[in-house]
């Protein structure tokens, strides 16, 4: 089996956003108490971030709960949304390991990051992290026009990278808009658990890892590396 490009997604896949959304939303009701105080802090947090949904929630939708959900706040979603995108960059970080993965398969392999979002606002995660320099190319939704898991931004992956969608991996934490997206456009998928079970009732992916750094262990578990200085001697079984 070839495999000669991958493409990441970014949120919760390479970087922490569950933890920056964590820290944001604390802070948030900390500077917004008056308005909370039906729910109390932890409820309101809680009720935010399972309303959030990892991200998988539209922004849209998400904000418009928000504004609906807590009118005290006396914020227009689009205000909300505002807030968010200017202060959310500054807690987010890399999952430990990330720099050194992307260094390593730099070497080896084509890089692309394909990530739904506004174009300053996932542009300045990267920055922050310091993850801008390891991708050939970077596929914003809000660059490009399209999202995950249209068709088309796939195939727009596919078109600059040259290769047969048998020889991309697309690795990514979404079930339904990297993996599902991915697997439409033939891609191979590698779905990053987060400990979290898999839907039945979507095609399944090729392989699974934990989390990403974990991803040169299944590199050399099925072959497609051999000079892998982390590959572990007896690797897990990387199929659901």
């Amino acid at each position: 089996m070839k495999l000669r490009t991958i493409c990441f997604d970014l949120d919760n896949t390479l970087v922490d956003r569950d933890a920056a959304c964590h820290r944001y939303w604390t802070l948030f009701i900390e500077r917004h108490a008056p308005a909370f105080q039906a729910d109390g802090p932890q409820r309101a947090l809680e009720r935010l971030l399972i309303k959030d949904c990892h991200g998988w929630t539209g922004r849209r939708e998400f904000f418009t709960w928000v504004a609906a959900t807590y009118p005290q706040l006396s914020q227009s979603p689009e205000q909300l949304w505002s807030d968010y995108w200017d202060e959310l960059p500054r807690y987010i970080t890399a999952y430990p390991g990330v720099p050194e993965l992307l260094a390593w398969l730099q070497s080896r392999f084509q890089l692309a990051l394909v990530s739904n979002g506004s174009s300053a606002l996932q542009r300045s995660k990267l920055a922050r992290c310091g993850l801008d320099g390891y991708f050939s190319a970077v596929f914003i939704s809000g660059e490009i026009g399209v999202e995950k898991p249209d068709p088309e931004i796939f195939a727009q992956v596919a078109r600059w990278s040259g290769d047969m969608p048998g020889e991309i991996l697309f690795v990514g934490d979404d079930p339904a808009r990297d993996i599902v997206g991915a697997h439409q456009a033939q891609f191979r998928t590698c779905w990053v658990t987060l400990e979290m079970a898999w839907q039945p009732d979507l095609p399944a992916p090729d392989w699974a890892v934990r989390v990403v750094t974990e991803l040169p262990g299944l590199l050399g578990s099925i072959g497609i590396v051999s000079n892998n200085p982390t590959c572990i001697k007896d690797p897990i079984d990387h199929r659901l």
